[in-house]
């Protein structure tokens, strides 16, 4: 071996150390989807878990969150209902189809489930998965584009 290839093997396991490093203390959020399910309504809420929206793949995810939008008028944010994992549950309990207020085997309520009214909701699963929904009036339940997320939201008065 010669001097130089003994000066880069110590500069090439330091960079290893280093990615080993990086990979090691960069948290990474598991990829997810949520999204409303054909027929829902505010009273009979189904959301769709997977990897992708409308996937068909089971995911481990540890918690699902509902809460309204943040208003123009500064109201803060406000939990509708929110479960999670049980620590003490099976690894093959992750369901694909939640309803709005029941509980699913493996999992248990942080806060009980209240009534969706007219105005604008978020609904968070771990990992990347986020929605925005609106309840009207009658009760019906739409989707709002993914770019309205985490954006200040005034009620439609209808």
């Amino acid at each position: 071996m010669d001097g130089a290839q003994r000066v880069k093997r110590p500069q090439h396991h330091r960079c290893l150390l280093i990615a080993a490093i990086l990979l090691t203390t960069t948290e990474c959020r598991m990829r997810s989807a949520i999204w409303i399910l054909q027929g829902s309504t505010a009273s009979h809420l189904e959301f769709g878990i997977s990897d992708k929206r409308t996937g068909t793949r089971s995911i481990q995810w540890g918690g699902l969150t509902v809460y309204s939008c943040q208003t123009h008028s500064g109201e803060r944010e406000h939990v509708s209902w929110s479960i999670e994992r049980d620590p003490n549950s099976r690894d093959e309990d992750w369901p694909k189809r939640v309803t709005y207020g029941e509980v699913p085997v493996g999992f248990r309520v942080i806060h009980e489930p209240e009534t969706l009214s007219h105005g604008c909701y978020e609904a968070g699963v771990s990992g990347t998965g986020v929605l925005r929904f609106v309840v009207d009036t009658a009760g019906s339940v739409s989707e709002r584009p993914q770019t309205e997320i985490g954006t200040l939201f005034e009620p439609e008065s209808t």
